[in-house]
């Protein structure tokens, strides 16, 4: 979104860009709204979180395979940290985001990283990117998640390097 909004810091400041598991249109409608408006930002929601089992049981599928019981605990962690109110005007504002047209105006070598088993972000929607961002490269990480920082640090750092 900063790189579409502000070509003229872009241009001074931006030499790269690496997009890690995200969309840039696309994340409203369906189910996804009606789970977001009636789950994510309830306070009862966090209540329940904080029982580290079951907070876990709520946060696994936001993981591909095998996810390292530690990295699930730090993702239950964050969004038991993360007041309900945050988690609804961040899920208001990615709902209301369409950012394709100004992706075309970008001009800086990227690259779009994406996880397989992504159960958060379609990944048609994070194909999409790459159809909007002209010389943009996709790199597709098999069997992955939505967490690839936690599930893939080091081809992640490799995409970035």
């Amino acid at each position: 979104a900063f790189a579409c909004r502000h070509p003229d810091v872009r241009r001074d400041r931006v030499a790269r860009l690496v997009l890690v598991a995200t969309a840039a249109h696309g994340l409203a409608g369906g189910g996804r709204d009606r789970f977001w408006r009636i789950v994510l930002w309830r306070g009862w929601l966090n209540r329940l979180m904080t029982r580290p089992r079951l907070g876990r049981a709520f946060v696994r599928g936001t993981f591909g395979r095998a996810p390292r019981r530690a990295h699930v605990e730090a993702t239950r962690a964050l969004f038991v940290g993360t007041p309900p109110g945050v988690r609804r005007d961040c899920a208001l504002a990615l709902g209301a985001m369409d950012l394709r047209d100004g992706l075309r105006a970008v001009d800086v070598p990227t690259v779009v990283l994406l996880g397989t088993r992504d159960q958060l972000i379609v990944n048609a929607l994070t194909r999409a990117i790459v159809d909007h961002l002209a010389g943009a490269r996709l790199h597709e990480l098999a069997g992955a998640g939505h967490m690839l920082p936690l599930e893939r640090p080091d081809e992640v750092v490799a995409a970035i390097v």
